[in-house]
């Protein structure tokens, strides 16, 4: 193919930031009407079904009228930037764009999911606008709640909808989701990242808390990168709730009519409550305590948020838990929930 010198300039001057090394076909800049407009095609030069859209936030693609995976190319007014991401929620790998690509290459080709439009022209959106800021807000105050969490005392981070914790020594726990979970073991820590690797599948996980990110290589080598959203360090007044749980029906057994309790996570929130005792105690790192009177069998029930979170309840020196990765009794209304069956008084 002949360039020219203004094809060649055109080309050059085409912009796309991703988040990692992904690049897209030559682009040509094509006015599309107000700022704020994007047009998403079915296939490459602009061809098959298209859609325009205005600025604001499009979760899914059903939202924007089109099928989820089903993008090729992209036209983008002047003045105006969409962001792409490679799974809904505006999760995943992601891809800042503010010119038109004529065709996108293999990591991209039918493979968005998920949208953000902005625009600095008289459409501007004012929700978008909101959500910047909210999301602005959150990330602030997150730092300053996070800064003491180190790369050697960090045991949690959350990024993307995932909980990872450390559950022991040298290893760790990635919670996508309810009921999947994966395991790694800690290879190394330096001054900025924590290492991990999973020695079945290849998976590696490098937490890097210089960069406030997590970056994620599958089994097949594909490299995705996510922020942090939040972290937590290690208590180190606090014993591992895992190695110091009730191992016998004995511990479960209180003397005398009252006692008095405390109960906290190591990052993430939970919740408490003893049957037929009325209060609910809500909870995350820092702790909740109160005092119970009864006589005979009590039920204690343990909720938490994320199944990534440890849960520790303390009742006359022992620790009961709801450990990071454990099978929930029951998930009800988002919350994954333990029973422990006390005996008081007896």
């Amino acid at each position: 193919m002949k360039l020219t010198l203004t094809s060649t300039l055109a080309i050059l001057a085409a912009t796309i930031t991703f988040s990692g090394t992904v690049a897209a076909q030559s682009n040509q800049r094509t006015s599309i009407g107000s700022y704020g407009d994007v047009t998403i095609y079915e296939h490459c030069d602009f061809g098959g079904k298209s859609k325009t859209l205005r600025t604001g936030e499009y979760r899914r693609m059903r939202d924007a009228g089109f099928a989820n995976d089903s993008v090729s190319s992209i036209r983008v007014s002047r003045g105006t930037e969409v962001t792409i991401y490679a799974d809904d929620n505006y999760r995943g790998s992601f891809a800042r764009i503010d010119d038109d690509i004529r065709c996108f290459d293999r990591q991209w080709d039918d493979k968005v999911s998920s949208l953000s439009i902005s625009g600095n022209g008289d459409r501007y959106d004012d929700r978008a606008n909101d959500r910047r800021r909210d999301n602005n807000r959150n990330r602030n105050d997150g730092r300053r709640n996070d800064r003491n969490v180190t790369a050697a005392n960090v045991t949690q981070v959350v990024y993307g909808g995932v909980s990872l914790q450390q559950v022991a020594d040298k290893q760790w726990s990635m919670d996508r989701s309810r009921g999947a979970s994966t395991q790694f073991d800690e290879t190394r820590r330096d001054r900025d990242s924590v290492y991990l690797e999973n020695r079945y599948t290849s998976e590696r996980v490098r937490i890097d808390l210089f960069a406030n990110d997590v970056t994620v290589v599958d089994r097949d080598g594909r490299q995705q990168r996510y922020s942090i959203d939040r972290k937590n360090a290690a208590k180190s007044s606090r014993p591992n709730p895992v190695a110091n749980a009730p191992s016998s029906s004995d511990s479960r057994r209180i003397r005398g009519a009252c006692f008095d309790f405390k109960a906290y996570t190591q990052g993430g929130n939970a919740s408490l409550r003893f049957e037929g005792k009325g209060d609910l105690y809500r909870f995350s790192n820092r702790a909740s305590t109160g005092r119970i009177c009864h006589k005979g069998r009590l039920n204690m029930g343990i909720g938490k948020t994320e199944p990534g979170t440890n849960v520790i309840v303390e009742i006359n020196g022992n620790r009961y838990t709801f450990a990071a990765g454990e099978k929930e009794d029951e998930y009800f209304n988002n919350w994954y929930r333990k029973s422990i069956r006390l005996s008081v008084g007896n």
